[in-house]
């Protein structure tokens, strides 16, 4: 059997990113929001892929492929989150809720079958191992105060206004008064950079 890199590959690169974002690296928001957008396009490909394939069950199809789609949405939900952008977190809680909900149905479909077909627990491994995962990073990520991701994360973290507009736009996203505020004042600080 083939061992398929591209997704410990797709995950490295985001890590990668996530830390390059961390020490402020020029274009690491970009490489952020790339390698994010591919692992999350990965997942929902996957899922929809997973549904044309005849080896499994049409219940085992369709596990996989809500499965797969939830981590998809949780993983938008974190280039929101580290971008800064409004709704990041409705993402994350998306993408966790939808996981656990799948993962508990996972566990009662497991019950439900034989206990001695290791075959289906075979297939069924892969899903498991995302789905203790991903949801739990999502639901961190969603309990993780505004401070300590903006002082962490945010190439700006050392200006105190500009911290205070984007968390005032951030809880008020449809304050148009705010995001042109917000844009008037990372213009200056790109300026100044």
């Amino acid at each position: 059997m083939k061992k398929n890199w591209m997704e410990p590959g797709l995950i490295a690169f985001t890590l990668f990113s996530i830390g390059l974002q961390y020490f402020r690296v020029e274009m690491a928001e970009r490489l952020l929001v790339l390698s994010c957008s591919a692992l999350a396009l990965y997942y929902l490909l996957s899922g929809a892929l997973v549904l044309f394939t005849k080896q499994v069950t049409r219940s085992m199809r369709m596990l996989y492929f809500f499965g797969l789609w939830s981590i998809s949405i949780g993983l938008v939900g974190v280039i929101y989150t580290f971008r800064f952008w409004p709704n990041g977190r409705n993402l994350l809680m998306l993408g966790f809720s939808f996981g656990t909900a799948v993962m508990m149905i996972l566990l009662l479909y497991r019950m439900m079958v034989k206990k001695n077909d290791r075959s289906i627990r075979r297939q069924l491994a892969p899903l498991y191992t995302r789905l203790l995962i991903y949801p739990v990073l999502f639901l961190s990520l969603q309990l993780t105060p505004f401070d300590p991701l903006f002082h962490s994360f945010n190439k700006y973290r050392d200006h105190e206004e500009y911290r205070e507009i984007l968390k005032q736009t951030i809880d008020n996203p449809a304050d148009t008064i705010l995001q042109k505020k917000l844009i008037r004042i990372e213009k200056k600080l790109g300026n100044d950079h």
